[in-house]
């Protein structure tokens, strides 16, 4: 298998034991072009015993804003993928989705985001506060998406604590350059779930807006446990509509994004 080959993606299914994990271990063990792995099970940080020039980042030392796009990327189309992204992360219909996209936009507005980009950008906690002061019209039942919306958001501010509670964050262009180790574990699904898609968005947008199409291979994203993030319920939902992680992950290789996914079958 040629490097640039794995832009048309791996799939590695198996039941335990048979040998998924070192399967990937030997692949990036050979990579010389950068890889991250989202990891939920701390099964890759013993790569470090045989490269030395991995990033291992726990969750909790992560600092990731996601309601700031990554470099030339607009605010306001930033606005729609991320609401996009929590909505189908977090299981929210599109009332609700709606309800996340405008009050992001509000919040961009009041930052004045719109005339000077250059701004620090809002955090997480801040559109929470944004949604819990909202004035809701009972008529038009505005409290229900409300209240739907922060059942989804409370329980990411609260526990991850400083992890979304930042302004700037790592930046996405120098983890790119590197060999970067995710973990995700103690997270609960819809955290993990949030923050691998956000992530794997950013840094979609970022090649997008940066790249252009066939500049070859520049990143490998590699996803175990795949059912949770590639849910065949959420593609056959009419309510929902196609996952936006499905979206990009169909366009990931025009932008030299190859991806490694397996699971337990």
């Amino acid at each position: 298998v040629q490097e640039e080959d794995l832009t048309k993606h791996v799939l590695s299914i198996g039941q335990s034991g048979s040998g998924k994990t070192s399967t990937i271990y030997n692949i990036l063990l050979q990579l010389s072009t950068p890889f991250w792995a989202f990891d939920r099970k701390q099964d890759y940080r013993h790569l470090l015993n045989r490269r030395k020039d991995i990033l291992v980042l726990p969750w909790n030392k992560l600092r990731f804003n996601p309601l700031k796009p990554t470099e030339n990327v607009g605010p306001i189309r930033w606005a729609m993928v991320i609401s996009e992204i929590l909505s189908h992360s977090t299981d929210l219909l599109s009332g609700s989705r709606n309800y996340v996209l405008t009050h992001i936009i509000e919040l961009y507005k009041q930052y004045n985001l719109f005339q000077q980009p250059g701004k620090p950008y809002p955090s997480l906690t801040e559109l929470e506060s944004l949604m819990k002061g909202d004035k809701v019209n009972f008529v038009r039942k505005t409290s229900n998406y409300r209240d739907t919306v922060l059942n989804r958001v409370e329980p990411m501010t609260s526990v991850t604590g400083p992890v979304f509670n930042c302004s700037q964050g790592h930046r996405i262009p120098e983890l790119l350059q590197r060999n970067v180790v995710f973990e995700f574990g103690g997270l609960n699904r819809d955290i993990q779930n949030f923050l691998q898609e956000a992530l794997f968005a950013h840094v979609y947008e970022y090649l997008l807006a940066n790249q252009g199409r066939g500049s070859g291979l520049e990143l490998v994203l590699v996803m175990d446990e795949a059912k949770k993030i590639f849910s065949y319920k959420k593609e056959q939902s009419d309510a929902a509509g196609i996952p936006e992680i499905d979206d990009l992950f169909a366009k990931a290789r025009e932008f030299g994004l190859g991806t490694i996914v397996s699971d337990q079958e």
